[in-house]
């Protein structure tokens, strides 16, 4: 579904990825509230690809994530929390959640 869906949810945005600078940075205190945001869950290739546009990384760095306000849009691009689920409790929640989006009943059958 996210294939024909991203196009879509980015239209009108141009690079997902538009910032001058890669960080990895805590946001100061004042920028770390509760938010509504749209977030997409994707692979690392396609991570690459919204996120890159087309830049290249600082050398022994890759880009794991990303976000963008534009047209009145939040928009926050991550990793799919399911490849990490078994080793972080966070990504764990997330990816439980996002199953549940994707189709898991409540009663959490198979």
């Amino acid at each position: 579904m996210i294939r024909w869906l991203l196009p879509f949810a980015l239209a009108g945005c141009g690079p997902v990825m538009d910032a001058t600078e890669w960080s990895d940075a805590m946001p100061p205190q004042r920028f770390r509230g509760d938010g509504v945001a749209t977030v997409f869950f994707l692979s690392r290739a396609d991570i690459e690809q919204i996120c890159g546009a087309g830049r290249q990384p600082p050398a022994g760095s890759a880009v794991l994530a990303c976000s963008t306000r534009k047209n009145g849009r939040k928009i926050i691009v991550m990793p799919n929390p399911c490849v990490v689920g078994d080793i972080d409790y966070y990504a764990r929640l997330m990816c439980h959640e996002n199953g549940h989006i994707a189709g898991w009943g409540a009663l959490h059958e198979d």
